[in-house]
């Protein structure tokens, strides 16, 4: 038990340092010059705790167009039970019509939002859209 407590305070420490001193971004990867290093009293344990919180509020937050849209959706399908005066035989077949143009645009969005993480993660001469998306590598032209 002492020596995995030892490990987790090396290896926090070990990433702690690298995080202060900084490197270089293109090879050689070099030491940054101590004017751009931060201070050495950094809290890298709050960073970490600050980023870590932010990354999980953006994780498990829902858009205010998410609901909107199923505001919309609820609306619509009220009104369409209004109009059909509750037939179940109808609704069945206006729902099922429903399900099927849902599921061709969330097929849409999802295109487009897994396009949108690409260019934010990925390096834009790796990104090309001719023919959906391809993701491919600098260094041996290969499709991933």
């Amino acid at each position: 038990m002492k020596w995995e407590k030892l490990i987790r305070r090396l290896i926090f420490n070990s990433l702690r340092m690298e995080f202060i001193l900084g490197r270089q971004v293109m090879a050689p990867f070099s030491r940054l010059p101590s004017n751009e290093q931060l201070p050495s009293d950094f809290q890298f344990d709050q960073y970490l705790t600050n980023s870590l919180s932010h990354t999980i509020q953006h994780i498990i937050e829902v858009p205010n167009t998410t609901w909107l849209f199923m505001w919309g959706m609820v609306g619509l399908y009220y009104v369409l039970m209004l109009i059909v005066d509750n037939n179940t035989w109808i609704m069945a077949w206006i729902w099922l019509g429903l399900g099927y143009l849902l599921g061709m645009g969330m097929s849409k969005f999802y295109s487009y939002f897994i396009y949108q993480v690409l260019i934010g993660m990925v390096h834009p001469i790796d990104v090309t859209t001719e023919v959906g998306v391809v993701l491919t590598s600098r260094n041996d032209g290969m499709a991933i």
